[in-house]
This record gives structure tokens, sequence and C-alpha cells, in this order.
């Protein structure tokens, strides 16, 4: 396989990392908003004591979409890369789990940007967004698993 060739194979991946780079700056526009509108500067994490409960809610919302998406970034884009990569190698590009793993690199930027917007509004209408952006993640990490003990036990086989 060339490197372009290489390349185009994980430009899924790569289309997911970059839109998690866009909802990314998105969230921190948001929580820049929320900053401005409910007084609180930076570097605090908190409304003023005085502030009515519905601005504390909205404030905590907007603070949370922002530090839950920082926290899914870190466990989902490693996981979305190296399922990729064993996913590739084990079963070849043309295959349904390398096609199961790379896709879900993509719809995760996606569910992650509504599940943002959503938790804004309200906390309950975060949820869907996040079984479809959990699952992409679980997707993924299984996927990548049996990939790479695939890979693992052909090594081991040979010794």
């Amino acid at each position: 396989m060339t490197s372009s060739e290489n390349i185009r194979s994980l430009i899924l991946p790569a289309l997911g990392t970059l839109g998690v780079g866009f909802v990314t700056f998105v969230s921190i526009g948001d929580l820049g908003a929320a900053r401005q509108k409910y007084g609180v500067k930076a570097p605090a994490t908190e409304i003023a004591a005085d502030a009515s409960e519905e601005d504390k809610q909205a404030w905590k919302r907007a603070y949370r979409q922002y530090m839950n998406l920082i926290e899914w970034t870190t466990i989902s884009q490693p996981i979305f890369w190296v399922s990729a990569l064993v996913t590739k190698e084990a079963y070849g590009v043309n295959s349904k789990p390398f096609k199961a793993a790379t896709y879900a690199s993509v719809i995760w930027p996606i569910a992650r940007l509504g599940y943002g917007k959503a938790y804004q509004k309200s906390a309950g209408a975060r949820g869907p967004y996040f079984t479809i952006s959990a699952l992409s993640v679980f997707t993924a990490l299984i996927v990548g698993t049996v990939s790479a003990v695939k890979i693992a036990k052909q090594e081991f086989s040979k010794k």
C-alpha cells in the first residue's frame, strides 16, 4: 500500500479528529458566551451566589457541556485511532469491522455537537446525543480490542 493509499484509508478517523477540533471551538465559544451572559470571569468556574437558580443551572449546563467534551475527547480520540489502525491490519480496509471503527470516529463529533447544544437547553435533552456518542466509542473500543487480540494471537503463535 502506498503512502497515499494509506492516508486515504484513514480519512474517516482524520475527518473525525478534525470534526472534534471544530466542535471544541464551538464549545469554547458557547462557554465564553455563557461566561459573559452570567458574569463568570475567567478563571472562575462558579457563578455568583446571588444569581437566580435558573441562571445557576444554565451556567452549570454550559460549563459541564464543555468539560464533558474535554473528558470524552481524551477517551475517544486514542480509541478511534488505535482501533482504525489495528482493525485495518487485522481485517483490511474493506471489512465490516474496519468500516464500523472508522465510521464511529466520524459519528462521534456530530453527536457531541448535538449533545453540547442540547445540554445547554436542558440536561434531559442531551440523552439521545450521549447515547449515540457513547455507542460510537464503545463500538470502536470493542472492534479495536477484538482486532488487537487477533493480531496478538497471530504474533504469539509464531513463537
